[in-house]
């Protein structure tokens, strides 16, 4: 006997749905977004609060990793952005990030997007390997359920760039190379995101 995962079907019935009033409108002509498509007033941009570049607040990215073992990684640089994020419209969740190492998708409620369990694309586990030099050292995320991974909008502050928080933990399968550039896996260990950003350019 086989289940279905409901998250899954909800994303992807919210594509579809996408298409299918997309398809009505160019059937109907409908050249102006009035009416149709997106209940934004931007065409093409349907959660234009989020979409755009966002930059890390003065170097204020405050996430940290933490392993069982004593392990210091303090200075293994990696991150999960490189000093922008660029927020766009999925295609099977509302949200993507484009031009980060991890790629990871969203979906809106309110003024939270939150990291779907199920990555759409792949039907398993959302994770992010990421390169921690040239020896082989690398480590892997894997970001929890519980609490879950947002990308959350802030209060506007007026004359103000709009400002976000990226915040959540993560799972990290670490592989670090000794002196003799054996590579050696760590016990499981934490990874605590917490991103402060503001948007320097719009959809």
């Amino acid at each position: 006997m086989t289940t279905s995962d409901p998250s899954r079907f909800v994303l992807v019935s919210k594509a579809l749905a996408r298409r299918a009033g997309l398809f009505l409108c160019l059937a109907a002509g409908v050249v102006s977004a009035a009416g149709c498509g997106s209940s934004s007033s931007t065409d093409g941009q349907p959660f234009p609060e989020f979409e755009g570049v966002w930059a890390i607040s003065d170097g204020d990215d405050n996430s940290s990793i933490t392993c069982p073992m004593e392990v210091g990684l303090d200075d293994v640089p990696f991150t999960i952005v490189n000093s922008t994020v660029t927020i766009e419209a999925g295609v099977l969740t509302d949200l993507v990030e484009t031009d980060t190492p991890c790629r990871f998708n969203y979906n809106v409620m309110g003024k939270i997007a939150t990291m779907p369990t199920t990555d759409p694309y792949t039907g398993k586990d959302p994770t992010c390997p990421l390169n921690l030099g040239t020896d082989g050292s690398n480590v892997v995320l894997a970001p929890n359920a519980t609490p879950v991974w947002t990308f959350k909008l802030l209060a506007p502050v007026t004359g103000e760039a709009p400002t976000a928080q990226i915040v959540g933990t993560a799972a990290a399968a670490v592989t670090l190379a000794d002196q003799n550039g054996n590579l050696q896996k760590l016990t499981p260990c934490i990874f605590t995101a917490q991103i402060d950003l503001h948007k320097i350019a719009k959809p």
